[in-house]
């Protein structure tokens, strides 16, 4: 592979000559149901081990080697997010849309107006078909979504980062964070609304 022939005898506190058979696989899947495409997950573990190779001698020892590539792996994929979405999430913070679910006065501005208020949620109930359906629901609606938002849905209710990491990886702030969210979820309760009366 391209890993072995780049990689020198010279053996520090870590050997890569083992990476590929010892930590590929398992790189490739993490990457994989992130990215959820073969070549840019099989790209994102090339340079993960190529950025690895570079920085081996600053390894410390004290987490596992494949804590450490993964660690690394993080970051290349949280880069490819941010390259990919950048403009998308600029486009989303700049939307001329303005909510009305939230009041602008009264004794608690920014919260929401009485008439937008949200209902009880409905429980699930116990039997396995219906919820495996209302699961079904909220995956169609999810990938109705655009693009960007289903990868702040993803990183928030399914990676459940926190909210310093998401708005490093996407280079927003707090506040576009939450508007973004705010507009992902309103959207997701609309969709669900539809497809569960």
């Amino acid at each position: 592979m391209i890993f072995l022939s780049i990689i020198s005898g010279r053996v520090s506190k870590t050997d890569p000559s083992r990476w590929v058979d010892e930590h590929g696989d398992y790189l490739f899947r993490f990457g994989f149901f992130r990215v959820q495409d073969e070549d840019l997950a099989r790209d994102l573990v090339q340079d993960t081990f190529l950025a690895a190779m570079k920085s081996r001698e600053r390894f410390s020892g004290s987490s596992s080697e494949r804590t450490w590539l993964t660690s690394i792996l993080k970051r290349k994929i949280a880069d490819h997010f941010r390259n990919k979405y950048r403009h998308s999430w600029q486009r989303l913070a700049d939307s001329t849309d303005h909510d009305t679910d939230f009041s602008d006065n009264g004794p608690f501005p920014g919260h929401w107006s009485a008439d937008s208020l949200p209902g009880d949620p409905d429980l699930l109930p116990d039997e396995q078909a219906e919820r495996a359906e209302r699961i079904r629901f909220l995956q169609d609606c999810i990938a109705q979504l655009n693009p960007a938002m289903q990868e702040l849905i993803r990183m928030r209710e399914y990676d459940d980062l926190p909210t310093a990491d998401i708005c490093l990886t996407l280079g927003i702030t707090d506040n576009h964070l939450w508007v973004l969210l705010h507009r992902a979820r309103k959207s997701l309760r609309k969709c669900l609304e539809t497809k569960l009366t």
